[in-house]
């Protein structure tokens, strides 16, 4: 089960969560946390956290790609690199 530490104000917080609805993932949001409770997991207690198993990530760019890897249905990320280049 994948457990999400979020808050609302937390854009990068908001960021990991659309990845996960876009990509309708089961999550658990632990919502109204603590900065006490983040430190468990991020010693520097701070947000977004993710626990997947035993797997603790607590960046949201580290975060998304492991979303990505272990995850690759509905990719948020097109295939081909030269697809995120605009013209």
């Amino acid at each position: 089960m994948l457990k999400l530490f979020d808050s609302p104000l937390s854009p990068l917080a908001r960021k990991v969560r659309m990845v996960m609805e876009y990509k309708r993932l089961d999550f658990e949001v632990v919502d109204e946390s603590t900065a006490e409770q983040w430190g468990r997991y991020n010693r520097r207690a701070e947000i977004p956290i993710l626990v997947h198993s035993e797997l603790v990530l607590a960046n949201s760019a580290d975060i998304v790609s492991y979303l990505e890897d272990v995850f690759p249905d509905l990719p948020v990320k097109p295939a081909a690199l030269h697809a995120l280049a605009h013209d």
